[in-house]
């Protein structure tokens, strides 16, 4: 590598740093402090007019988390992730929705951002809309994915869930970003599927302490969906409990898709920063900001929607099916359910 090619390199690691924030001098302001150097001395480093020492490099690429390959070879089919998971093992329920909730307060205050989300399951942030359903959802990754002490053998109470009284402020703050910024959704008929499969399966295994309660959750999950489906007549995102969106409701648009099922995998598009989300060990993810693999994301996600069908705002015989399908597949679930209590009776 020549002198040219290392400032090159530096420009574009300083500049994917500053675009990682929403606020561009509150990240030069930490910069400085860092470094332990003036607003100045930063400047001159970003025009590649002094360089970056190799204490500053390797503090970039630790508290940044960027991979230095990216800038120095030329590997165009190589893509790095970022798995946060690694260094921060999950142990216990906030050590997973913190983080979450700052990625997702990073990102409702990014400017022209848009959000593309393909999944085969519903999103995660619809659950946290229902406290039963949040409950549940963070009860399972615990018993299984996540294996908490404590959890492996415990049985689902929700009037036991005391950890949700420190996840409440976090899960509000959640929604409240999450709900501010316009996106487009891909889904298909077998969306609840997993969810549905969890709580049958949890009920066979003798997990619920009371058996009933599975079909409150199915009436949660119900709630939530006829929710979606207003969302999606309106063609606008509003938090449930509203019947209608307002002047500041960020443009929602759903497709039906049954050409492509896929993990999922969400999009984020702004002026100032680009990244790819996709589930590894759901409900962790891993994360690149490679622009080859968020282009062909982009490419991917067009081709799908071009062979789905609107559901959103005029597409009303489209929305009625997709969602008549998704309630059938509840109410199936619930003659499975009710059909297994009557046996343990």
């Amino acid at each position: 590598m020549n002198k040219n090619e290392a400032i090159s390199a530096q420009k574009k690691i300083l500049e994917l740093v500053l675009s990682s924030k929403s606020k561009r001098h509150d990240t030069i302001d930490y910069l400085c402090e860092l470094f332990g150097v003036s607003r100045s001395n930063i400047y001159k480093k970003i025009k590649g007019d002094t360089s970056l020492s190799i204490v500053e490099l390797i503090s970039i690429m630790k508290r940044f988390h960027i991979g230095f390959d990216q800038f120095v070879i030329d590997r165009s089919t190589n893509v790095e992730f970022y798995f946060p998971y690694l260094e921060r093992p999950i142990k216990n329920f906030l050590d997973y929705v913190v983080p979450l909730h700052k990625i997702v307060e990073d990102f409702s205050l990014l400017p022209d951002i848009d959000i593309y989300y393909a999944t085969a399951e519903l999103p995660f942030f619809y659950y946290y809309m229902s406290k039963p359903l949040t409950s549940f959802k963070l009860y399972s990754y615990a018993h299984t994915t996540w294996q908490l002490p404590g959890y492996t053998d415990r049985k689902f109470d929700v009037s036991e869930f005391s950890e949700m009284i420190h996840l409440n402020p976090y899960i509000d703050g959640l929604i409240r970003n999450y709900y501010k910024m316009p996106n487009t959704e891909l889904w298909n008929i077998n969306i609840l599927n997993n969810t549905l499969n969890q709580i049958k399966t949890f009920l066979r295994s003798g997990l619920f302490e009371d058996s009933d309660y599975t079909l409150v959750l199915l009436d949660e999950l119900r709630v939530l969906i006829n929710h979606v489906c207003l969302m999606a007549e309106h063609g606008k995102k509003f938090i449930l409990g509203k019947s209608e969106p307002n002047d500041q409701s960020a443009d929602f648009y759903l497709f039906h898709n049954e050409i492509a099922h896929t993990n999922n995998t969400l999009v984020v598009l702004s002026k100032q920063m680009n990244a790819v989300f996709t589930a590894f060990d759901n409900p962790n993810f891993i994360i690149s900001r490679n622009p080859a693999l968020i282009a062909h994301t982009m490419r991917w996600m067009s081709s799908i929607k071009t062979h789905s069908v609107s559901v959103t705002k005029d597409a009303k015989n489209n929305r009625l099916y997709l969602f008549d399908q998704i309630m059938r597949r509840i109410d199936w679930a619930e003659e499975d359910i009710k059909a297994y209590l009557s046996k343990q009776r």
